[in-house]
């Protein structure tokens, strides 16, 4: 596959872009899923365990930082 961008372009093989795929999905996932943390009233938070300190901890991450 080649992908050309306006100031560049690169030959990427099929094993290169399924990992490429793999990650934006799992950035995608993880910023879904901190949302939906965001959204949690503190009784949902008590009742899977979580902290209002963690629940700021992990939603004020980037998506790339697991």
């Amino acid at each position: 596959m080649r992908i050309a961008l306006p100031h560049f372009a690169f030959e990427m093989s099929p094993p290169q872009f399924a990992h490429w795929r793999s990650e934006l999905q799992s950035w995608r996932r993880r910023a879904r899923e901190r949302g939906e943390l965001a959204r949690m009233s503190d009784g949902e938070l008590h009742d899977i365990g979580i902290s209002s300190a963690e629940r700021w901890s992990e939603i004020n991450k980037p998506c790339w930082r697991g």
